[in-house]
């Protein structure tokens, strides 16, 4: 190699980094398991079916797109729930609103509508005793779990 005043002349060598080795290898069982060990719960008051999210539940609503994004043929399950108050057959159509406002929201934020499947369990499933006001609020719920 000649060297001319800030000038090198001669053959050049170059070598490529393959940079795909730095790249983290993501166990997408492992994202889903715990996604599903604390899933996107969005709570709701009396007779409501729309509210706005946390931040925490925005963040949720973005690992559950990007595991979407990166495992094909995945889908969510996204339930409504009521309290046992009122009739029955109301709380399965209120419980199903709820779910319906969860999937405008996912869809709204990129999820495929076809990659969401919405059902009410009404006051069938409560997951606190609705004989206190702090039960039945725990119970007035959406949960979305990866298929």
């Amino acid at each position: 190699i000649l060297q001319e005043k800030n000038k090198m002349f001669g053959p050049v060598s170059f070598m490529l980094n393959d940079e795909s080795k730095d790249i983290a290898i993501v166990d997408w069982n492992a994202v889903k398991k715990a996604i599903n060990a604390d899933p996107l719960i969005l709570y709701f008051n009396t007779g409501q079916t729309s509210i706005d999210l946390s931040e925490s539940d925005r963040k949720k609503v973005t690992e559950i797109t990007r595991y979407l994004d990166n495992v094909a043929d995945s889908k969510l399950d996204v339930v409504g729930h009521t309290d046992n108050v009122g009739d029955r057959n109301i709380n399965i159509k209120l419980g199903k609103e709820r779910a319906d406002f969860a999937k405008e929201y996912l869809v709204t934020n990129g999820v495929s509508v076809e990659r969401i499947i919405s059902s009410s369990k009404g006051p069938d499933q409560p997951i606190a005793p609705n004989n206190t006001a702090d039960g039945k609020a725990k119970n007035r719920r959406t949960e979305v779990k990866i298929n």
